[in-house]
């Protein structure tokens, strides 16, 4: 995103500073999202065009510290929103698979089904999801969100129960040997980095009159630990890998197994790019050179 939209277009807070893989880092401010006082004034003093809002406990993290879940997810969440009506600029908050429960279709699960998710993670962002579009209706405010499938990139994981297609290659490349915490037949949905950032941008560059709804599902490719692990070690030999599921697989079992996104792929032509194959061979080859620079 930085790169798409210039190194002067871009503003970055968080809690503590991250590098990014470019020549000029961009400028970042330390932010509590959960101070709403110190959010406005942020806000106020960089008028920007579009928030992003990207705070968040991921859905197993979550679950281990439930008030600061709800504090950051939904407090924060809520001042974003509120931030950006007041001031006057568009805002893009991302959605997850995490959202939608037991009772749907887990085969192409469509946007519009009843949502009745079994996590903190889940119920926070159906929450944002329902106050971006009241916002919309009510106030006008150019609220737009992503359910996001398992993002994959070459970063450590971050707490999510996608996060073992993230760990597999680690540790394979590390140790030779991986225990997955998801079962081997276990279908979920997933992305590449690179197409995520990408649809996002996208997504963020259409009119608004373009648009028939403010939430959409975004799909890529869905594969299960044992598929994935099939296919690394094409590249990656002699490893070995085991599975012993833990609490997180109920998670997974709860969420759908490929997600229908024809509402964004007419709305505002979204196509992914990355295959399974595709992805894997650039996941080694960015992993490795950290592991070994």
């Amino acid at each position: 995103m930085y790169k798409r939209y210039g190194e002067n277009s871009v503003v970055v807070s968080d809690l503590r500073q991250v590098t990014y893989e470019v020549n000029n880092q961009p400028a970042f401010t330390r932010l509590d999202v959960t101070d709403k006082k110190a959010f406005s004034e942020y806000v106020r003093q960089e008028k920007p065009n579009t928030i992003l809002h990207l705070s968040a406990l991921l859905s197993a993290t979550a679950e281990k510290f439930l008030d600061k879940a709800f504090t950051v997810n939904v407090v924060g969440a809520i001042n974003a929103l509120e931030i950006a009506m007041e001031s006057k600029c568009s805002i893009y908050i991302p959605s997850t698979i995490a959202v939608f429960g037991p009772n749907v279709p887990r085969l192409n699960t469509p946007d519009d089904v009843v949502l009745q998710p079994t996590t903190v993670y889940g119920i926070a962002k159906v929450y944002m999801e329902l106050m971006g579009n009241y916002y919309h209706k009510k106030f006008g405010l150019d609220f737009r969100s992503l359910r996001y499938p398992g993002a994959i990139s070459s970063d450590p994981p971050g707490g999510g129960t996608t996060d073992y297609a993230v760990e597999i290659y680690f540790e394979l490349l590390k140790n030779k040997k991986y225990e997955c915490f998801l079962s081997k037949n276990t279908m979920l949905p997933m992305m590449y980095m690179d197409d995520l950032i990408r649809g996002t941008c996208d997504f963020l560059d259409i009119p608004t009159d373009n648009l028939s709804r403010r939430v959409y599902n975004l799909a890529a490719i869905s594969f299960t630990p044992g598929e994935l692990y099939r296919t690394i070690s094409k590249y990656i030999l002699d490893t070995s890998i085991t599975y012993k599921p833990d609490h997180r697989q109920n998670y997974a079992d709860s969420w759908p197994m490929s997600l229908d996104d024809s509402c964004a792929r007419r709305d505002w032509g979204w196509r992914h790019s990355y295959d399974i194959d595709q992805m894997t061979k650039i996941m080694i080859e960015l992993i490795s050179k950290k592991l070994n620079p």
